[in-house]
């Protein structure tokens, strides 16, 4: 899914160059985990055409004038019972709608509306002016459609339809959302920093924090988090982070009122079972996996000035330590000169 980086600029020393693997690549890369994965997007926009031509479908409606803000809408036969919004994945570089046409057609055999914006990609926007963008998208197909709104979306899609629950993000028709489905999303975007796609993405600590669902407070439309069964060890380990801020939410709550036990314990047990469950498929697909060391910076080793290096010791001596004999002695002078300079004072 990772399209070749382009050039990092040579100015920054710090930053990962084309070419240089970085240390969460690998748990990032899904094609090369599944068999024939690189056929996987001809195949998905064959299954999507051959869709629109049985279904039809409204193609390139705008919610701006962007040349990537159209939107695509596929409606059921009679009225709708509302509209889902399904955002496509991509890791912000790649794809577009038409890619996912047929992904529309369970919910239109229930009754609801399918709406699937684009939206522009990485590295022409950051992703935070992308979460913006999607946001007006959602706004402007809102005001075409009656009814309530449910926002989906896979992988970055993922990220981006969990955004739009996050009161940060402005969104004049939130009171509509009815719910919202991420599908195998990236809820932390700090991992991605120690990736070669961020050369493109240029995801720095700042909107690490920011874009980062699961580290902003907890929507208040009801979330459901969906993750593939047989998914990269990481978007579960994604999925647990989520898990585990609903957890710390539940036990702030216990201390403000009295609550039941049942949901806090659920939310406990469910996070070690997506931990297990990573840890599974990581043996089962021979995926490395990496003990947790404090300290460690994520990305490529900082630039060495040549002004002092490690594992040597310092030419400057540490001052020696005094013993506790000594310590008391000098105590017992400093006080003994203190008292004699009030004494004088006094005198005078």
């Amino acid at each position: 899914m990772v399209p070749g980086a382009r050039r990092a600029s040579a100015k920054d020393p710090n930053q990962q160059q084309p070419g240089q693997m970085m240390e969460n690549d690998t748990a990032y890369a899904n094609a090369q985990f599944i068999p024939d994965g690189d056929s996987y997007p001809d195949r998905w926009a064959e299954a999507a055409r051959a869709f629109r031509e049985l279904n039809g479908g409204r193609i390139g409606l705008r919610y701006g004038p962007g040349d990537r803000e159209p939107y695509d809408l596929f409606e059921p036969e009679g009225e709708a019972l509302g509209t889902v919004i399904f955002i496509h994945g991509g890791y912000w570089l790649r794809f577009d709608p038409g890619y996912f046409s047929h992904l529309a057609a369970g919910p239109l055999a229930r009754g609801w509306a399918v709406a699937m914006p684009a939206y522009d990609l990485a590295p022409t926007k950051r992703i935070q002016e992308i979460t913006g963008q999607v946001a007006r998208a959602v706004d402007a197909i809102a005001a075409e459609r009656s009814g309530p709104i449910v926002i989906t979306g896979h992988s970055a899609g993922g990220h981006l339809a969990a955004r739009m629950g996050n009161e940060d993000v402005a969104l004049e028709s939130r009171a509509r959302i009815e719910r919202i489905v991420p599908i195998s999303p990236i809820s932390d975007l700090g991992p991605l920093m120690a990736t070669t796609m961020n050369v493109d993405l240029q995801i720095d600590a700042v909107e690490a924090l920011l874009e980062s669902p699961a580290r902003r407070p907890a929507p208040d439309c009801p979330v459901t988090v969906w993750v593939g069964e047989a998914e990269r060890p990481a978007f579960l380990h994604q999925a647990r982070t989520v898990c585990r801020r609903a957890e710390r939410e539940v036990l702030r709550l216990s201390a403000e009122e009295e609550t039941a036990s049942g949901p806090l314990r659920y939310l406990n047990r469910l996070s070690d079972l997506l931990f297990v469950l990573a840890r599974w498929i990581a043996l089962q697909g021979g995926s490395p996996e990496y003990l947790w060391e404090r300290g460690v910076r994520l990305g490529p080793p900082p630039r060495d000035t040549g002004t002092k290096k490690p594992g040597k010791r310092s030419a400057k001596k540490a001052p020696a330590k005094k013993s506790r004999a000594k310590r008391t002695a000098d105590q017992g002078a400093r006080k003994k000169r203190t008292t004699g300079r009030t004494k004088k004072e006094s005198r005078r």
